[in-house]
Formats: structure tokens, C-alpha cells, sequence
């Protein structure tokens, strides 16, 4: 890691001064059981503000519930900072190399797109590249039509697929896909609004 804390309550600030409007990679761990759980965020300098609130997205239920019971057991390490658009690939990244258990259990063998076939990436790079694949990828079965709000120009804009609307806007297909994922509300770059269909 580039940089660990050990959680408490006096340690928030030094937190967030040291890393606030830095977007990467970060990764909570339980010093007693070496369990952990791994995320990106857009502004690390706020993690430790959101994992105190119970309003968290449903993937982080189980880490919370876990520092509600230990709270003095955990660390926060920094594990990487990178771009808006580096977010998922790195993400996915530290995630097969760490396996944390506090992340969202996997789902049953159908559900799962299984890389164990594939000889997996040795290096940051060929996982960036393998993630954007993954991410592009869609079975015409599957296609996802979604609609883009642009605000600016006031008016709606419906497309067959994820791809197809990152390419009218100009943006990666992961930005779009983690935005809908975490089913945010605020606009894109103040612009846009993406909304499944």
C-alpha cells in the first residue's frame, strides 16, 4: 500500500487533508482477522465520513456491520491513485490479487463470467486492458438500452447500448457503467444523466 492508517476517531482529518479530491483504489482490513474489503472512490479523502454512515450501498453492508462490531480493529490503506477513467480496471485489479471477503459475496456459478480459463494478467496494464473488455462486451442478447439527459441542451437522447452512448458522448463505457451501477442521481460533469431503460 501506498499509505496505511490505523482507524479511529482522531485520524478522519489527517485522512481527508492528505487525500481529498484524489480519486484510486483503497482497502479496508481487519488487523485481527486479515479479512478485507476493497473499493475505488473519487475522493479517498472522504472514506473514512462514508464508512461511518449507514447509508451505505448494499456492497458495503457486510464491512460495515463488521466495524460496528470491532471498531478499533481495522486499517485503511491507500492502495493506488489513478484517474476517474483507471477506476474500474485498477479496481478489479487489486481485487482478484487481495480476494477480500468483505466485499459483495460472488454470485452462483451461472452468474458468473468466469476468467480462470484465460491466462490472467501478469501486470496493471494487461488488467486494465482485460477489464475494458469485459466492461465492453455485450451479447447482443443483453444489450442495454439506456437514456442520456443532457441538461445543458435540455433534451433526452436514447441509445441501444452502453457502448453507443459513450461513443456520442465521448467518455469510456466504464464511466457510464459505474454510474449506473451505484445508481447515482447527481449529473455527470453537471451535464449529464444516465438512466437504464
Amino acid at each position: 500500500p501506498l499509505l496505511t492508517y490505523r482507524i479511529d476517531d482522531k485520524i478522519k482529518g489527517k485522512v481527508y487533508y492528505e487525500n481529498k479530491h484524489k480519486s484510486g483504489i483503497y482497502r479496508v482490513v481487519n488487523r485481527d482477522t486479515k479479512q478485507s474489503y476493497i473499493s475505488s472512490s473519487l475522493n479517498l479523502g472522504q472514506i473514512l465520513y462514508a464508512l461511518d454512515s449507514n447509508s451505505l450501498a448494499d456492497d458495503q453492508q457486510v464491512l460495515y456491520s463488521a466495524m460496528q462490531e470491532h471498531s478499533t480493529s481495522f486499517n485503511l490503506q491507500i492502495l493506488a491513485y489513478c484517474s476517474e477513467e483507471e477506476l474500474a480496471g485498477k479496481e478489479a485489479y487489486y481485487i482478484q490479487i487481495y480476494q477480500p471477503e468483505y466485499n459483495t459475496p460472488k454470485k452462483s456459478e451461472e452468474d458468473q463470467l468466469t476468467i480462470e480459463s484465460y491466462q490472467l494478467p501478469t501486470s496493471l496494464v494487461e488488467y486494465n486492458a482485460l477489464a475494458k473488455q469485459l466492461i465492453l462486451f455485450q451479447p447482443p442478447n443483453q444489450q442495454l438500452t439506456i437514456q442520456v439527459q443532457d441538461l445543458v441542451a435540455d433534451k433526452a437522447t436514447v441509445y441501444s447500448s452502453y457502448r453507443e452512448a459513450a461513443r456520442a458522448l465521448n467518455i469510456s463505457v466504464e464511466i457510464i457503467s459505474k454510474y449506473l451501477s451505484r445508481n447515482q442521481s447527481k449529473a455527470y460533469k453537471k451535464r449529464y444523466i444516465f438512466t437504464k431503460i
